[in-house]
């Protein structure tokens, strides 16, 4: 997600955008470099692991399904509000402070 750094037993160099597919294994291995650049002092991963879908899968932008029909029904979907929102406005409790309150 950000940073430099290495990723497995071959420590293989990894940066900012890139992902690391990795096979079975006990162990997941991943090591920031010494130095890191001024904009990303730390190197930050996200980690997924699970069993394999074994089904298909098909992609466009945000959307993932299984076919392109349901592909198209979730632009549609999207496009018609049926998705949700995200709140523009600090939903918290009167005691706690909005994320850009000091």
């Amino acid at each position: 997600m950000a940073g430099e750094g290495t990723v497995g037993p071959e420590r293989r160099p990894l940066r900012e955008g890139q992902m690391a597919v990795l096979g079975k294994g006990e162990v997941v291995t991943v090591e920031a470099n010494a130095v890191q650049a001024s904009k990303t002092p730390d190197l930050e991963v996200l980690v997924l692991g699970g069993t394999p879908l074994r089904e298909p899968v098909v992609f466009h932008g945000p959307f993932v399904m299984n076919t392109r029909d349901e592909i198209y029904d979730a632009i549609r979907d999207y496009h018609a509000g049926r998705m949700g929102t995200i709140p523009a406005v600090w939903l918290g409790t009167p005691d706690d402070k909005a994320p850009n309150d000091n």
